[in-house]
């Protein structure tokens, strides 16, 4: 079988494959954690970096075929060495896997076929891109249904507002109602449309201007191309876990970007409440939203978080800095694109060395946060193949990620049975704490997701564990009303009189008041005013 495996391994075919997925993978890497060191720059250069990412992701087949190719020798082991040059030469030439006729002498018997495999591969991509393709056209055909089904709104008001807000934009754009939206949208590039919520009409002045800010600045920026782009990229490479993780990031960005453009004329407090309220529209409405859409459940907290950070850098992107990031990573791109693979046998002495020599490089490169990003959304997925590959290329079972938490905390407040307990399996710590985020049993309790508390109890989660800012699992799901957490957390012994000191933020009139108070299961119950899981407590032994 070590035989077979190196034939797999030296074929073209297979390095070929393996050599773009290395490249693809660096492409996307070095994006995301440009973009992340950039946190502090303004929402509109980390959206033009990511968006610059994705369009080398396109360039890089096309620059493939065009730019001479440039092998690189990558060492494979297993094969028998050569004694002596002809051998050598001999065994670079060999018959591939390919030529072997099924059920023939020459074939040995339970060898794999590279074939067979390479086709799966190739059927398995095709498919995949070619569903997403097709939900891609469904999409945008939806979206373009939508539009033409709205209503041309002549609120004279409304026209005001946005002839005032439309400075800079060179197309007409269109106003339109319908009754199927719940929040603000945008769509088309030529002759580009506001969609509003058929209620629109009353809404009042501010959120109006707000509203049209926000989406005039998605045209202003051609956001839709790029959201197009970015998903054409996504349909070619969707076995990769990092290209989602960008496209994800992308899109918050574009909101985020935009989002700066309403904060130059609105106070952030006000502008934050009104996507709270478009966002509770949403969650009770259609889930047909478009794709840019005003306000996304999603990511709401980043962005109410961004509006009310004053420390956060805002403006849009200059000429110069748009040129240059994407004139950057064309050329990386036509840089990387002929780069190739030639499989040698390493049994050779001096490739040895050179292998051995390079490893420690390697290692050094693969350490960078993306995987560990790309481990958490895959645990807060429940993708059980990407947590393992993740985790078997080294990525951080108990990473702590800011204002996400850890792999098992996101497996856990997802409800993913099967995600938590390979994670605790792969050594993920049951008891981790998070600032912030609280543990996997407190926001499993928080979520309701009463089999994996008990599951996380099973597994020895400290019943009573307290975490800084989300006290502990029995507060929690009193406060929240989840009555049949409740009850097993108490069957399980978690101390119905626990006392958590709690610090708290209150804002007003622009300015930030902080105090604290003591925190019981009893005291969230009455506050949420929750009658079952009082009367529950109560009959359990809770008291003030």
């Amino acid at each position: 079988m070590t035989t077979d495996i190196s034939e797999l391994l030296l074929a073209p075919g297979c390095l070929a494959a393996l050599a773009f997925i290395a490249k693809l993978t660096l492409a996307l890497a070095a994006g995301l954690v440009v973009a992340r060191v950039a946190f502090r720059a303004s929402a509109a250069l980390r959206h033009h970096i990511l968006a610059c990412t994705f369009v080398a992701l396109l360039i890089l087949p096309i620059a493939g075929m065009l730019v001479p190719p440039l092998a690189i020798d990558v060492p494979v082991g297993g094969a028998p060495a050569p004694a002596s040059l002809e051998q050598a030469i001999a065994a670079t030439q060999r018959v591939p896997l390919t030529s072997f006729e099924a059920g023939s002498s020459s074939s040995p018997a339970g060898r794999w076929r590279l074939p067979e495999l390479a086709e799966l591969a190739q059927a398995a991509w095709a498919a995949g891109a070619l569903a997403l393709a097709f939900l891609l056209v469904r999409a945008a055909w939806r979206f373009d249904r939508l539009r033409r089904r709205g209503l041309p709104w002549n609120d004279e008001r409304a026209h005001k507002i946005l002839s005032a807000a439309a400075a800079g934009v060179d197309r007409p754009v269109e106003l339109l109602l319908h009754e199927e939206l719940s929040a603000p949208a945008t769509w088309g590039w030529k002759r580009p449309a506001i969609l509003l919520p058929a209620d629109a009409g009353a809404w009042s002045e501010d959120d109006l201007r707000r509203a049209l800010a926000h989406e005039l600045e998605h045209v202003r920026r051609g956001d839709l191309v790029v959201q197009l782009i970015a998903r054409t990229a996504c349909a070619l490479y969707w076995f990769h876990p990092l290209v989602w993780i960008a496209l994800r990031r992308l899109r918050i960005e574009a909101e985020r970007a935009c989002d700066d453009a309403v904060l130059r004329e609105a106070e952030g407090v006000d502008y934050a409440e009104q996507l709270v309220q478009l966002a509770r529209r949403m969650s009770a409405g259609t889930r047909n939203e478009p794709t840019l859409a005003m306000a996304n459940r999603t990511d709401l907290s980043t962005r109410v978080a961004a509006i009310l950070d004053r420390a956060q850098a805002r403006g849009r992107l200059g000429v110069m800095p748009a040129v240059l990031t994407l004139g950057v990573a064309a050329m990386l791109a036509v840089a990387v694109a002929p780069m190739g693979a030639r499989a040698v046998d390493a049994r050779d002495p001096v490739i040895v060395s050179v292998s051995n020599a390079g490893a420690d490089a390697d290692r050094s490169r693969s350490r960078v946060s993306v995987k560990d990003r790309a481990l958490y959304e895959a645990a807060k997925d429940g993708d059980l193949g990407s947590i393992a590959g993740m985790l078997d290329i080294g990525a951080n079972v108990n990473v702590a990620i800011d204002g996400d938490g850890s792999p098992l905390i996101a497996a856990a407040r997802a409800g993913q049975m099967a995600a938590v307990n390979l994670l605790l399996d792969r050594g993920a710590d049951v008891n981790m704490v998070v600032p912030g985020d609280g543990s996997p049993l407190i926001m499993a309790a928080a979520a309701g997701e009463i089999a994996v508390v008990e599951l996380l109890l099973d597994r020895g989660a400290a019943i009573d564990q307290v975490a800084p800012g989300d006290e502990n699992a029995l507060i929690t799901a009193s406060g929240a009303g989840i009555l049949n957490v409740v009850e097993l957390l108490v069957a399980r012994g978690a101390d119905v009189n626990a006392r958590v000191w709690a610090e708290t933020l209150s804002f007003g009139g622009g300015t930030v008041r902080t105090g604290g108070e003591w925190r019981t299961p009893l005291g969230m119950a009455r506050r949420g005013g929750h009658r079952n899981v009082i009367s529950f407590l109560e009959s359990a032994g809770a008291r003030e």
